[in-house]
């Protein structure tokens, strides 16, 4: 059961991998420039991050959009199968996605899949839940997928650490190694100051690409994370919640 719906997720996945080998190569030829000066009296080490980021390629932003588009695309395969195998007929149903749970109970896509089948039905208002605050991962997916239908995704590059292979701690001498930095989403132009620095090496720059969403702009889920990591979620989730749909139909 489901096949389609479970080929179109595979299919996200391989997108996935192409788009992340892309991503890796846009993002080492980033320019930037990381200004440190260490106080030997106070042993402060200060670091300032200065970069002007590359536009992002069109073939990423294609590539999200495809994959955004199928992640949504397997929901409705998945739900189009169960009406349409009872009713023998093509009709275009929709996987019910809102906002609010008051908007899922009454959607009229739910409501068709009620009468078709109501164990899937129940399924997906009691626990699958697919409403903003209850399964955010398959309601995002369907706001980006619906923002790409009219334009192009938002996509920025942003600094996400300053790693630093080993600092010499003064205050007791001791070693780190691999210290990273993590940068706060959207602050492009970060500065650190480290104290009880004995001796470090230079600071160089991770980076990501993230979505960039007017309508997501505060949501941690989605602009605190690079695209590759939260389009996994999503297709995750897909695979998850299509699996689940699967064992409701055949108990």
């Amino acid at each position: 059961m489901f096949n389609d719906a479970k080929l179109i997720v595979q299919y996200a996945d391989r997108l996935l991998a192409s788009l992340s080998t892309g991503i890796s190569n846009f993002l080492r030829k980033q320019r930037y420039e990381i200004v440190t000066h260490h106080n030997p009296k106070t042993k402060e080490l200060s670091i300032t991050f200065w970069g002007e980021f590359l536009p992002i390629t069109p073939g990423i932003t294609m590539l999200a959009g495809s994959i955004v588009q199928s992640i949504r695309s397997s929901y409705d395969y998945a739900i189009s199968e169960v009406v349409n195998s009872a009713k023998d007929t093509d009709r275009r149903i929709h996987f019910p996605i809102h906002k609010e749970i008051q908007q899922l109970q009454s959607s009229n896509h739910l409501k068709t899949l009620r009468k078709q089948s109501p164990a899937l039905a129940s399924l997906i208002i009691e626990s699958i839940k697919p409403t903003k605050a209850d399964n955010f991962p398959i309601w995002a997916v369907n706001a980006l997928a619906n923002t790409d239908k009219h334009r192009n995704l938002f996509l920025t590059t942003n600094v996400s650490g300053l790693k630093i292979g080993e600092l010499r701690r003064s205050d007791q001498i001791v070693r780190i190694e691999n210290c990273m930095i993590e940068v706060s989403a959207g602050d492009n132009h970060p500065e650190f100051i480290l104290p009880d620095i004995e001796s470090y090496s230079e600071p160089e720059a991770t980076f990501e690409v993230r979505f960039s969403e007017p309508d997501l702009a505060t949501t941690d889920a989605i602009q605190g994370s690079d695209i590759v990591k939260t389009l996994h979620n999503f297709a995750n989730v897909a695979a998850e919640t299509i699996s689940a749909m699967e064992r409701a139909l055949s108990e």
